[in-house]
């Protein structure tokens, strides 16, 4: 039997991506003036935030591919349950 590890996607950023565009909704939320969200505060953590995590070679390299860490798998497995 052929055990040989094929690398794939773990999509880490994914989580990372969640907890940013919340700090962003609140943020905008907050400074609103009357808004429900300020659009251009949205739109510009969006974007700034799409590029730090999807663009930058690094961010991609780091935290897209590898096995997941310890706390990674337990909350995973208690997700599922």
């Amino acid at each position: 039997m052929d055990t040989q590890r094929v690398k794939y996607p773990n999509q880490r950023i994914a989580g990372l991506w969640f907890i940013w565009i919340g700090i962003i909704i609140i943020l905008s939320a907050v400074f609103s003036n009357g808004l429900l969200i300020q659009p251009a505060l949205f739109a510009g953590g969006f974007t700034i935030g799409f590029l730090l995590l999807y663009i930058l070679p690094f961010s991609k390299k780091k935290l897209s591919y590898g096995e997941s860490t310890k706390v990674q798998k337990m909350t995973s497995n208690a997700s599922l349950h």
